[in-house]
């Protein structure tokens, strides 16, 4: 019956300490702490078995390094959800530790993903206060701090908030141009521009198109073979299916010819005259006005205007803003025309969207210099046609 007992009991040892070096090996937190008290209950850790004992002890120095750090983590983890301040560099030591022992109880996951969240708020945050993209920090502000996540550069961020709207503007256009960020540029100068329109209400008269210094009077271009048409000059910059006769800028008569060209392509582009291959017409409007300089240039966006302006057919209008946003994208207008241009293109809405942000492209690029490849038009649903662009710069 002893010998029975005996060997019953050395069964239950073995079946322990396997399942103490078992749990060892995979981590597992709880079947190490079962095996653990099913050892203690069957005395090993006081056998006169030295090797028993040894294995019990290193089953139990495991345990205390698995729930030490089960309890670093739970502690980042229950700073994040009382909203105390988290600590990132905690959170990363209590995850890091559970990776050294290779231990990954089910909190891991949500802590990994909250250290993820965490960094990503710390790198975006960090970014939009480089950026001096004070809207953005406000964003990221909020998520961290519903995370219970106090920011390392918060200060920074207080910081840009309390500037005046119009210097942040400005801080943000420097650091644009510092980083060579064509979209920030863009952005911030678009910005500087709202503002000024914003400020000064004369603007609408100042920098309408018809103020133009550079446009040739009205009575000179109601002049045509000799005689005085009242109403070509008083539709000087309204839209028309009729073939202009001179410039509309003050041009010398060899540019002012080739204008009068250019308009008939565009013309032709628009669909508000027959052309047989009319996509072609865009390539052509924008080489004249590379190689024809500043003034050709002002010429022909100052064309476009004319032609988007109190245009009645839908699909005109849908191919002129295309036309002038290929031109924009290929070069830019002279400083002169620019703030004309950028009220036409403000007061056109969301038309003039597009060819706004390319205004404001070309202007701090330079445009592209180049022709389009390609131009072509495709027809879209309700018969309304539209062109898609195919170029090595668009």
């Amino acid at each position: 019956m002893d010998a029975r007992r005996a060997e019953h009991l050395h069964q239950q040892q073995s079946s322990v300490l396997a399942d103490i070096a078992a749990a060892i090996s995979s981590t597992a937190h709880e079947a190490l702490e079962r095996a653990l008290t099913r050892a203690t209950a069957l005395g090993l850790d006081k056998s006169h078995d030295l090797s028993m004992v040894a294995k019990v002890v290193r089953g139990k120095e495991v345990l205390l390094r698995l729930n030490h750090g089960l309890r670093r983590l739970a502690l980042a983890m229950r700073d994040v959800g009382e909203g105390n301040g988290a600590d990132l560099v905690s959170l990363c030591q209590a995850i890091d530790e559970c990776r050294r022992l290779a231990f990954a109880p089910p909190e891991l996951g949500r802590a990994v993903q909250l250290r993820d969240d965490m960094r990503d708020n710390e790198e975006a945050a960090r970014s939009a206060v480089d950026r001096m993209d004070a809207d953005r920090a406000v964003d990221i502000l909020e998520h961290a701090r519903a995370l219970g996540q106090t920011l390392t550069c918060e200060a920074d961020i207080q910081s840009l908030l309390q500037l005046p709207p119009r210097k942040l503007i400005q801080l943000r256009l420097k650091a644009a141009m510092q980083r060579g960020d064509a979209e920030g540029v863009v952005s911030a100068t678009l910005d500087i521009k709202r503002c000024f329109f914003e400020e000064h209400p004369a603007a609408s008269e100042a920098f309408a198109v018809g103020s133009f210094f550079g446009l040739r009077p009205r009575d000179t271009f109601s002049v045509k073979m000799g005689l005085r048409l009242t109403e070509l000059g008083e539709g000087m910059l309204q839209f028309t299916t009729n073939p202009i006769h001179t410039s509309i800028t003050r041009l010398d008569p060899g540019h002012a010819t080739v204008a009068c060209k250019s308009f008939k392509h565009i013309l032709g582009y628009m669909g508000d005259r027959v052309y047989t291959y009319p996509a072609t017409l865009a390539q052509d409007i924008v080489e004249t006005g590379l190689v024809g300089g500043a003034g050709m240039r002002d010429e022909l966006l100052i064309q476009l205007t004319k032609q988007l302006t109190k245009n009645p057919s839908d699909s005109s209008r849908f191919f002129g803003w295309q036309l002038i946003e290929i031109c924009l994208a290929a070069f830019r207008p002279s400083e002169h025309l620019e703030n004309h241009l950028e009220w036409f293109l403000r007061e056109a809405g969301d038309d003039g969207r597009n060819a706004l942000e390319l205004l404001h492209l070309s202007a701090w690029t330079g445009g592209t210099g180049k022709v389009p490849s390609a131009v072509r038009r495709e027809p879209l649903p309700g018969g309304v046609e539209r062109e898609r662009k195919e170029s090595d710069s668009f």
